[in-house]
């Protein structure tokens, strides 16, 4: 959060919904040269897409051939080939497996192949709120009366958000600056 002007306060009711009015215009003109940034961004993005077309095209051709050559070149020993213009390289991938995660884990839970999969552990945030409690700053287990090792309690603190009705109509010269 910004520095309070000293000079300003928004002490009264209406001094605070002329801050909003103030917040609510400038949330607008932000979203606006969002909104024009992406417009521009999408429309350079399509000119780079159309005018690389036939640039891409060209490149898949030439990139083909060149590793064609450099795997032929790999098979008499080069592992590498320095042109003037720039180096082909290439470097041999031992076969492996390529699993899809959502699939595999279904199969080993329902195979019992547990030796497969890994367990990860997290703290259960609700379990422990539920069974501890703070006292003097220390976070203790209330089942044992031990001080938890790695649990620290957390002061309250209170946060603000401010949502500027983005929609909201503007009666220009109704407001005035002066407030």
């Amino acid at each position: 959060m910004s520095e309070l002007n000293e000079g300003f306060r928004v002490d009264t009711a209406e001094k605070a919904a002329w801050a909003m009015r103030k917040y609510r215009r400038l949330a607008q003109q932000e979203d606006s040269n969002k909104i024009l940034a992406a417009s521009e961004v999408n429309r350079i993005n399509d000119w780079v897409t159309r005018v690389n077309a036939s640039v891409c095209s060209e490149m898949e051709f030439f990139a083909a051939h060149l590793e064609a050559y450099a795997v032929g070149q790999r098979a008499q020993g080069r592992k590498s080939i320095d042109l003037p213009d720039g180096v082909i390289k290439t470097r041999a991938q031992a076969a492996g497996v390529i699993v899809d995660k959502s699939t595999f884990v279904q199969w080993a839970v329902e195979a019992k192949r547990d030796d497969l999969l890994r367990v990860t552990y997290t703290p259960n945030m609700d379990a422990i709120k539920s069974t501890t409690i703070i006292d003097q700053g220390n976070v203790i287990d209330v089942a044992t009366g031990e001080v938890i090792p790695g649990a620290q309690s957390q002061p309250e603190k209170i946060t603000t958000t401010i949502v500027p009705d983005l929609g909201a109509m503007d009666f220009e010269g109704m407001d005035d600056e002066s407030n």
